[in-house]
């Protein structure tokens, strides 16, 4: 704070302060009428400016006045009126008290208005070739540039879009001047990341007895491809397998952007498992996958329809489970060995046999696709 000038008790300071003060700052108010007068003029300034603080003690019994919250009054015994010329750079909290009477005790403040930037990306991570939005904003500022970073930018606020075609991270430095040449920085970041892979997977959804099928698959934003059944993959392509029973085909496709899988189950219709819910119910209880009760109680108890398969393709086999009566679905994860984890709830279908695919997302969200009963 720099500046201070105090005008002792007169005529000329009582009637300035209370004329330019005290019709709009801070005063006390006490029986019939104001007994001490406090106050900024101006209560609000920027850093660099300059205000007046100025006060008027109106009670015969004070004879002096100490102000409290200002450092160059600090410890000083002041007159019952006077001014003080200030240039804070802080905001103040600021006491008067004249005399011993609390009707003499009043507060006023002075806001200092710093000035202010912001500055972002929104979003603030895109995928390759997305679009993202830079916005900075600033009060109180004559000039604002960029400083560092691939924009452009002038005045003291706006947007700019920007993308990219690799992957990286994106920096924009803004420098904003005010007018006495005073300057603050404000940084913002963009993260551009790889696409998610995407692929989609084809087969006979029914082959009538055993025999040749084609597995056909195509994939983006990949390099590679692998399958349990069918071992290390291109990206996109077509395998010949022979099929004697109903089969589950799984393949998972990996990319710079994570891994995505994606199924299909192709019916054989003199398979020996049979082709009805009972049927089904007998085969898997018994010569196929020994006793359910014994493979999953939860199995046994929820439905009739079983089909066996590594949904996730992480090495474990998996369990779906359908109940006709209810027509719901359920798809058991195997953890470890332990098949003990619903990982999705099918509602609406009364045979297995209507699920056609199912798809686990870049997020291991299990996605159902299924044809509709006639």
């Amino acid at each position: 704070m720099l500046d201070p000038r105090i005008i002792p008790h007169s005529l000329v300071a009582l009637i300035f302060i209370c004329g330019t003060f005290f019709s709009s700052n801070s005063h006390a108010q006490f029986g019939e009428g104001p007994s001490a007068f406090f106050g900024f003029s101006p209560s609000v300034i920027t850093p660099g400016q300059s205000t007046t603080l100025g006060w008027s003690a109106n009670n015969p019994s004070a004879s002096s006045c100490r102000i409290l919250g200002v450092p160059e009054l600090a410890n000083q015994t002041l007159g019952t009126n006077g001014t003080i010329t200030l240039t804070p750079t802080n905001n103040i909290t600021a006491t008067l008290i004249c005399g011993f009477s609390i009707s003499n005790i009043v507060e006023a403040t002075l806001i200092v208005n710093r000035p202010t930037l912001s500055v972002s990306f929104s979003p603030s991570t895109v995928q390759t070739n997305q679009p993202s939005t830079f916005r900075w904003s600033s009060n109180g500022f004559s000039s604002c540039t960029d400083i560092a970073g691939p924009l452009s930018i002038s005045g003291t606020s706006g947007t700019r879009v920007l993308s990219s075609q690799t992957v990286n991270e994106i920096s924009v430095t803004v420098r904003c001047t005010e007018a006495n040449g005073a300057s603050i920085t404000r940084t913002a970041i963009l993260s551009v990341v790889p696409p998610p892979p995407q692929m989609s997977i084809s087969v006979p959804p029914v082959i009538f007895g055993p025999g040749l099928a084609d597995i056909a698959w195509s994939s983006g934003n990949t390099t590679g491809c692998f399958s349990s059944l069918l071992g290390s993959l291109p990206t996109s392509g077509v395998r010949l397998i022979f099929v004697d029973r109903d089969t589950f085909v799984s393949i998972t496709c990996f990319g710079p952007g994570g891994s995505v899988t994606r199924s299909a189950f192709i019916d054989l219709l003199n398979s020996p498992f049979g082709n009805s819910p009972a049927d089904q119910k007998t085969d898997l209880l018994t010569s196929t996958d020994g006793d359910l009760k014994q493979l999953n109680p939860l199995a046994a108890r929820v439905g009739e329809q079983l089909r066996r398969a590594d949904i996730n393709d992480d090495g474990f086999e998996d369990l779906i489970i359908v109940n006709s009566q209810t027509q719901i679905g359920y798809i058991l994860l195997n953890n470890n060995g332990e098949l003990d984890t619903i990982g999705k709830v099918i509602e609406g279908i009364s045979d297995i046999r209507q699920i056609s695919s199912i798809f686990v997302d870049n997020l291991e969200n299990i996605h159902v696709e299924m044809t509709v009963t006639r």
